[in-house]
Formats: structure tokens, C-alpha cells, sequence
């Protein structure tokens, strides 16, 4: 499958696929990600080069499915993915939640966009999206998949990335953590809170927490993330050099840590001296600016070297209530590999269990610079 040449006109190319349809660095982890993988409508190449997002969120999560070594079953069209392992099986179905009709999409990048709301209002935004999102995938499961053989009294999980807004992934796990617990945590205090609604528009509003009740049974949980992006190629990538700001979980304190990582491949000492002179400008301005009561930096702040798992990032949200539930054994599979696990304990009021580890990634920045030009310029646009 050619991922790259083109199949539509370019006026009918997203924004996210011109930007790396000439990175060879990026194409090659691409191409080594959807290794094996078979377009099965026939549809999928063109659907990359004109939507984007869902087809790089397919093909992230075959990565990952991959790397755990379920079997793969490719012969089947719906849905996206049916695994097994262990003489267990698991039913998955990928979703991107999209910007609203109202809304500029992802990578419009404009700072102006999100100025105009608050953090706050970002999170209910994205509630809203990724309720819509689980929504239109249950009611696919219940119409259509649920009468598949192979599917009936299997696991059902949806795999779901938000890509709703400019800057999305400033979200973290905030609203997933809305939509599916109505729980989330005060940054301020990191003190608990709980919610169970949230407006849709000044007619309607939604539930949340949707698994905290049997209102989503059918769901057995939602596979989630913010990063698997272009910065997480990237991230495996041979770009000659690329600075990633990151944000990690820090499980000897609540307060999360923040370091700057440099990577560098086969470029001369002089051109890293050149590259790492813009980095440390930019980390001094950043510590100055930085609220520290919110924040930690990690020591030492700046690193030369920088890598991520396939799963970094990724997290496992399970539903109590399920009709097909998760087994243990799956569950175990999915803590192997790297992935958090969250669920919401019925028998002690809902409150919300989690396997988390140390270090995992909560959210990532990536700036490249081609360390031949004089002048090293950030890009945002690869996040």
C-alpha cells in the first residue's frame, strides 16, 4: 500500500498530508507502521491524503497492535480491527472525534483560536466531541456489528483520539476522563471533582460519565490518546535534529514533569553547537514563564537523546459496566505493553482506580530544525 503518491487532486489534500507527504524521515516510519496492513474497501489511501487524522490513527493503532502480537484478522472489513490471542478475542473500532461544524479544525494552529477560551471551555468542548464520537460507534455496534458472529459475546472497545480543536492535546486526559467518569481532577488543588452534565447548547445538554451507569454497556471500553501524532513518528524518526518539550507523569509527586529532549542523527558537533544554543534560549525563556506551582522541571532540564514506546501515551479505559467485559488476562496484556489503565470501582462509589506508569507521557511539543540553515526556526505544526 503507497501511502504517498498522490490519488487526489492537491487542492483536495489535507493540510496535516502535504505537510509530510515530502518527509522522507516521517513516510519511512509511516510505511513501517502500516507494514502488512491491507486496504480493504479500497478506499483507504485516498481517504489519508483527504481526512487524514482517522486513516493516521488506523494506522497508529495497527502499529500498536502489532507490537502487542495479537493476531491480526484482516479478511474481515468490519470492524476495523479483529484480534485474538490466547485463544481470546477482541473486537476494536477506531474514532477520530472531529472539530464541530462551528469550530476551525486541528490545524488551523492559530493562537487566536483558543485565546478566546478558556482552558475549561476547551474540556467541555472536547466532552462534547467524544461523547458524539462514542455515541455514533455504539449505535454502529448496536445496528450492525453486534450481528456479526465473530462479534456477538466478544469485547467491543473503541479506540478514540480527539483531534477537535487547534492545540488539542493541552486537553490531556481531562475529558476522556469527563465523558466516561464524570470525574476529573482540580489543577490548581488536584482535588477531586464530579460532574453529570454538560450542555450540548442552550436547549440541550449530555450525560456524562457513561460508564459509570449501564447507559454504554455496550462498549466495553475506549482505547485513548492525545499524542499518537506526526510527533510521534517523529519520535522514531531519522530527522536530523528535533527538539520535544515534554510533560511525564511524575509518581513521586502530583505535580507532573516538564524537560526539554534534543535528538540528533548523523549531523557534525558544530551544527549540534548551533542547535543547542537556540534550545537553551528557549528553555531559560520557558522556566521563566512557567508556573511553577502547577509544574515541576525535571533535572537536568535539558537532554540530548530522546524516546518514546510505540504506547507511550496510550491508555485503556475499562467500563464496569460491560456486557462483554475485558478479561484479566487482556487487561495484564495491555499493562505489559506500556498502556494505562483506568476504571471506576462500582462497589466503592465510583471512585476511579488507575495503573499508571512511572514516567508515562501526558503530553509532548515538537519543534524541528534543518541544523544546515543559519537560522533555526520552531514548527508547531508537528505535534
Amino acid at each position: 500500500m503507497n501511502l504517498f503518491d498522490a490519488v487526489v487532486e492537491k487542492d483536495k489534500m489535507n493540510p496535516n498530508f502535504l505537510t509530510i507527504q515530502k518527509d522522507l524521515y516521517i513516510r519511512n516510519v509511516l510505511n513501517d507502521w502500516c507494514d502488512g496492513f491491507i486496504d480493504r474497501d479500497g478506499k483507504f489511501v485516498k481517504e489519508f491524503q483527504i481526512t487524514f487524522n482517522s486513516s493516521f490513527w488506523e494506522i497508529y493503532c495497527y502499529a500498536v497492535f502489532k507490537e502487542m502480537a495479537f493476531n491480526i484478522d484482516l479478511s474481515k472489513d468490519r470492524p476495523d480491527f479483529v484480534l485474538s490471542l490466547n485463544q481470546e478475542n477482541l473486537n476494536i473500532e477506531c474514532v477520530v472525534a472531529n472539530n464541530a461544524d462551528n469550530m476551525p479544525p486541528e490545524w488551523t494552529y492559530l493562537e487566536k483560536v483558543n485565546s478566546n477560551y478558556t482552558l475549561d471551555e476547551r474540556v467541555y468542548h472536547q466532552v462534547l466531541r467524544i461523547l458524539n464520537a462514542i455515541d455514533g460507534k455504539r449505535t454502529k455496534y448496536l445496528k450492525n456489528y453486534s450481528q456479526l458472529e465473530y462479534v456477538k459475546n466478544e469485547p467491543f472497545i473503541i479506540a478514540l483520539h480527539p483531534f477537535d480543536q487547534a492545540q488539542f492535546m493541552d486537553v490531556n486526559q481531562e475529558a476522556i476522563r469527563l465523558s466516561l467518569f464524570g470525574w476529573n481532577c482540580d489543577k490548581a488543588t488536584y482535588e477531586d471533582r464530579f460532574f453529570d452534565i454538560v450542555k450540548k447548547n442552550e436547549n440541550a445538554q449530555l450525560n456524562m460519565g457513561v460508564f459509570t451507569n449501564s447507559s454504554c454497556a455496550e462498549v466495553s471500553g475506549v482505547l485513548f490518546s492525545t499524542v499518537a501524532t506526526t510527533g510521534k513518528a517523529r519520535a522514531f524518526s531519522k530527522t536530523p535534529a528535533v527538539m520535544f518539550q515534554n510533560m511525564r507523569y511524575n509518581p513521586d509527586a502530583k505535580k507532573p514533569l516538564l524537560s526539554i529532549n534534543v535528538m540528533f542523527n548523523n549531523i557534525p558537533n558544530s551544527q549540534k553547537s548551533t542547535y543547542l544554543k537556540y534550545v537553551k534560549a528557549y528553555a531559560s525563556k520557558f522556566k521563566s514563564e512557567l508556573n511553577h506551582n502547577q509544574y515541576s522541571c525535571r533535572k537536568p532540564f535539558i537532554e540530548e537523546g530522546y524516546q518514546e514506546t510505540i504506547t507511550d501515551g496510550l491508555h485503556l479505559y475499562i467500563n464496569p459496566y460491560a456486557i462483554n467485559p475485558i478479561s484479566n488476562k487482556q487487561i495484564e496484556l495491555f499493562k505489559n505493553h506500556n498502556i494505562q489503565i483506568h476504571t471506576c470501582l462500582k462497589e466503592n462509589n465510583f471512585d476511579v482506580d488507575s495503573f499508571l506508569t512511572p514516567y508515562h507521557l501526558i503530553q509532548r511539543r515538537v519543534w524541528i530544525g534543518n541544523p544546515f540553515l543559519d537560522k533555526i526556526t520552531p514548527n508547531k505544526k508537528l505535534l
